[in-house]
Formats: C-alpha cells, structure tokens, sequence
C-alpha cells in the first residue's frame, strides 16, 4: 500500500510545477526569440543580437576568438536541457533531490543572466529563472523529507502497562489522552 504521505507530496511538488514550466517557457522564449547585448556597455552605440548569433560571429571589439565568453553562451542551453530533465523527474517521481537540481539550475540560469539584465532577453530570462527558483523553492519547503519521524504504530505509542488491545484501538481511533477527557489532535 503506498504511503499516503508520500502521496500528499507528490501532489504538492506537482501543484507548484506549472510555475517552474512557465519558467522554462520565458527562458526559452528569451534564449531563442528575444534580443541580447553584444558586450560593449555604455550610454551609446550598444548593440543587440540574438542570443544565438553571440555564439556564431565575432561581438564587436572582439579581436580572437574569445573562448570562454563562447563556452557560457553554450552552456547555458546546456543548463536549461539539464533543467527540464530535473523537471520531467519532479514530475514523474515527486522527489525532493530533483527540487534542489532545479534550484541549482535556477542559481546557475541566474548568475548567467543578471549582469545583462538591463536588456530585453536576459530581463525575460531573469523572471524565467526566478519563476523557476520560487516555483522549486516552495515545493521543497512545502514537501516532506524523507527523514522525518514517520507515525508511530498504537503498539509503539502505549506503554507495556496497557494490555488491553481492544483498549489500544479505542485510544488510538479517539486520539484521546490518558489522563484528559478530550482529543489530543
């Protein structure tokens, strides 16, 4: 018989995921469709792209090749493909370890993005990541961990002093306490 518990928080994680899609949807929406600086910063002649032909051409002042910058620009769709795996496994198994990977996603996606901010696509990315933060933030909170105390059979609630099993069950099923005449829960 599955554990109701655990049951109750695999509709919890799930009832928060739509948040952590929509998420998805705005990161992607600002990778793919949305415009990014090319990396000069200042008042006047700053450029916009999108995010895809910051990956392919040179940015302007660029002189080499210009490796790292390339590298995160890669990465971070790399960050997200991660992130809707961590997603789908929220979604089929309910745990919390794939809750901290998408918090860990979010961080990531985050750091990425907040130094651009000031521009359309990495704004959008901006609230994507964080829709995803919160979204992941609450399901874990709000879900149990693994490690909590699980409830207590009436067998190991009373002490060896009360024999009565018939007795037992009544405490039990009433959840009254010895010495008071009103329920304890």
């Amino acid at each position: 018989m599955p554990d109701p518990r655990k049951n109750g928080d695999i509709q919890t994680i799930r009832s928060l995921l739509p948040l952590v899609l929509l998420g998805f949807v705005l990161v992607l929406t600002a990778l793919l469709l949305l415009l990014w600086p090319t990396g000069q910063f200042g008042e006047q002649n700053v450029q916009t792209i999108p995010h895809i032909l910051r990956i392919v051409r040179p940015l302007n002042g660029e002189s080499a090749l210009n490796i790292p910058r390339r590298i995160l620009d890669v990465a971070i769709y790399l960050v997200v493909v991660i992130g809707i795996g961590f997603l789908v496994v929220a979604w089929r198994r309910g745990t919390r370890n794939s809750l901290l990977g998408l918090i860990g996603i979010a961080i990531l996606g985050l750091s990425y993005v907040s130094g651009m901010a000031l521009y359309t696509g990495p704004a959008v990315g901006t609230c994507g990541f964080l829709l995803i933060l919160f979204g992941a933030m609450v399901a874990w909170m709000t879900s149990n961990s693994d490690s909590e105390d699980v409830e207590a059979s009436p067998d190991e609630i009373y002490s060896e002093t009360d024999t009565d099993p018939a007795e037992r069950t009544v405490k039990a099923t009433l959840g009254t306490d010895e010495y008071g005449s009103h329920p304890v829960t």
